[in-house]
């Protein structure tokens, strides 16, 4: 199915703020979750790629709870996961 490898292709892509298009590895995403400043976002982005060696970056944004930062990844075998950082830019937990 041509569509199915659209899609697949498009998940792979680093990218910061999702494609409605797009599958969403990650479960799916709360409506007030937003995209982050440039700082924050690429101080999230290098936290989140350490943590996940061989990983591909899919989003990151604010946690809707308001507890911090989520970045939405894929591991190197491509299961979804999330790289929890909170608003000191600290790790908090991968899941």
């Amino acid at each position: 199915m041509s569509n199915m490898a659209t899609n697949t292709a498009q998940a792979s892509t680093p990218a910061v703020s999702p494609d409605p298009s797009a599958p969403n590895p990650s479960g799916g995403e709360q409506p007030d979750e937003s995209v982050l400043a440039d700082d924050v976002l690429e101080t999230v982005k290098e936290i989140a790629l350490d943590e996940v060696p061989g990983g591909t970056l899919v989003r990151v944004e604010a946690d809707a709870d308001g507890v911090g930062y989520l970045a939405h990844m894929l591991n190197a075998d491509e299961t979804p996961m999330t790289v929890y950082v909170d608003p000191s830019l600290d790790l908090v937990d991968l899941a």
